[in-house]
């Protein structure tokens, strides 16, 4: 048995990894927008970060296969998970990357951070839930300080504010779609199987679009892409859902779930200072409302809920609106 002594430093070390963790995570939308200066395309992109990314995945399911012991997966189970797949991480990072092109790295953070509010609306819209007061007083927060931070960024970004924004809501509104669908999905399937196969699913969806643009080569690409196509795979993927894991195994799901607060504080500060984009006090306003709404969001029982499966799926696949997005 652990010692009173033990138990909260493994606690502490626990916390610092899942943070280093989502402060990687949020490094995401700075390395899009440096890669954006080399004049690359969002699909070229995104295929060449499932290229770099995919084949663990692979491995794993491969390690699964040859392990056996899990239950054969229905006709309608495998039409979901593609279904869910091509919608969570080939669309979503699609218009994630697209809209990127248009608003800053700090305004396409708060947006998808809001993510759990939709999950809430397509709960009552095709499960049936009501809308508790609490979750809709948190989403009134969190929609008024996204207002702030849109309206303030009409200052510095008037051309193609508004179509990026629109691209980003629709972001976060199909990763919503595939959490909900997710959540009743996992249980059935495994999580570690579900995202293997989504993610495959994903690539393939991805491979397809790149292969009928053919928006040019991939072996052609400038150096300095291959790199930042690296750490965007890597750095902000790979590494970071294993040090969230580390961190989980420690806290547990719902507290390292909290520690990604951080995931909007440092893109907007990272986007200041590696990007140059503005960060004003009306900024920090409008984000620390969003932050408050979701926070006040989280405490009922179906948002921690939400919480846990947007963890685990960090955990194991580093979805686009990582962390609590």
């Amino acid at each position: 048995m652990p010692s009173r002594t033990a138990r909260p430093l493994s606690e502490t070390v626990g916390f610092i990894l899942a943070a280093v963790g989502t402060a990687l995570f949020s490094l995401k939308a700075i390395v899009i927008k440096l890669s954006y200066g080399y004049a690359i395309d969002a699909i070229t992109l995104q295929a060449l970060r499932m290229l770099l990314s995919v084949p663990l995945y692979l491995l794993v399911a491969g390690v699964l296969l040859r392990i056996g012991g899990t239950p054969r997966l229905t006709k309608n189970q495998w039409l979901a998970i593609i279904s869910l797949g091509l919608c969570g991480y080939y669309i979503a990072s699609i218009l994630d990357l697209m809209g990127l092109q248009y608003i800053s790295a700090g305004l396409e953070r708060l947006i998808l951070y809001v993510y759990p509010t939709i999950v809430v609306f397509i709960g009552r819209a095709f499960f049936g839930r009501p809308i508790q007061r609490r979750e809709l007083s948190g989403m009134l927060i969190s929609y008024f300080g996204l207002a702030i931070v849109f309206a303030q960024d009409l200052r510095f970004y008037s051309d193609g504010l508004v179509l990026g924004t629109l691209l980003i809501i629709g972001s976060a509104t199909t990763y919503a779609i595939y959490i909900a669908g997710s959540g009743r999905l996992i249980p059935l399937v495994g999580s570690l199987r579900f995202t293997c196969y989504a993610m495959t699913a994903a690539s393939l969806g991805v491979g397809l679009h790149y292969g009928v643009a053919q928006p040019g080569s991939l072996l052609t690409l400038p150096i300095p892409v291959y790199w930042l196509g690296g750490l965007l795979a890597i750095g902000c993927t790979v590494l970071p859902s294993f040090l969230i894991a580390a961190g989980i195994a420690r806290i547990g799901p719902e507290r390292a779930a909290m520690t990604g607060m951080l995931g909007p504080a440092c893109t907007l500060l990272l986007g200041n200072v590696l990007l140059d984009e503005p960060l004003t006090l009306v900024h920090l306003i409008g984000a620390a409302l969003v932050l408050s709404g979701i926070l006040y969001l989280s405490r009922t029982p179906a948002a921690r809920k939400t919480a846990a499966i947007s963890i685990k799926q960090s955990v194991t696949s580093a979805p686009e609106i990582t962390s609590l997005k």
